[in-house]
């Protein structure tokens, strides 16, 4: 091995002990996320109430995910089309589903920094849009890291996926720098694409 390809591997690892400082910033952000995450779900059915045109008030706007109005992202719009994603039922359903979005981008987000510092395994994994991809996903940037992992129950269109850390795909998939979601997501049971 010569001295390049040492001070490589050397490198990786004190990019692994990034880890050091990144999990348990992960943990501290976390108790602060989970307790608003576990405060919305009761609350949701009521948060409703107050929307106007799929858009919550000012002061509720933690509550809706910082990237769509209430009537959901385009695929809760195929599963659940207008006129019927306006009602008090679907917007309280997508309210369960994407709770706390602004909030877990605005306050317990971060900015990702480039570069991505390590990145192992299957870029590929996904269970949706279209082919789904059993695999794993590790990503280390220098403030922010993404374990992904999603395994297909057999050849059903169903999954188990398991994602935390910062929501880092985007970065992945294009490099682009951009302010990033904290999650914790668990689903032993979630949709997998099998069909275009």
């Amino acid at each position: 091995m010569d001295t390049v390809d040492r001070i490589k591997k050397t490198m990786k690892y004190l990019h692994y002990l990034r880890l050091l400082y990144l999990i348990p910033k992960f943990i501290i952000l976390e108790c602060i996320d989970l307790p608003m995450m576990l405060i919305s779900y009761p609350l949701a059915p009521i948060i409703v109430l107050f929307q106007k045109d799929g858009q919550l008030p000012k002061w509720l706007k933690w509550f809706q995910p910082y990237d769509n109005d209430l009537y959901g992202g385009n695929d809760w719009k195929i599963m659940h089309p207008p006129p019927k994603n306006q009602t008090w039922w679907i917007m309280t359903r997508y309210l369960w589903r994407n709770s706390i979005g602004t909030f877990s981008y605005k306050v317990t987000g971060v900015l990702a920094k480039l570069p991505i510092l390590i990145l192992n395994g299957d870029k590929k994994t996904q269970n949706r849009p279209y082919p789904g991809h059993s695999g794993i996903l590790f990503v280390i940037c220098r403030n922010s890291f993404m374990f992904y992992w999603v395994k297909q129950w057999g050849s059903s269109k169903r999954c188990i996926r398991l994602l935390f850390g910062w929501k880092l795909m985007n970065l992945v998939d294009t490099g682009e720098t951009k302010r990033v979601q904290l999650v914790v997501s668990f689903n032993p049971l979630i949709g997998f694409s099998t069909e275009p």
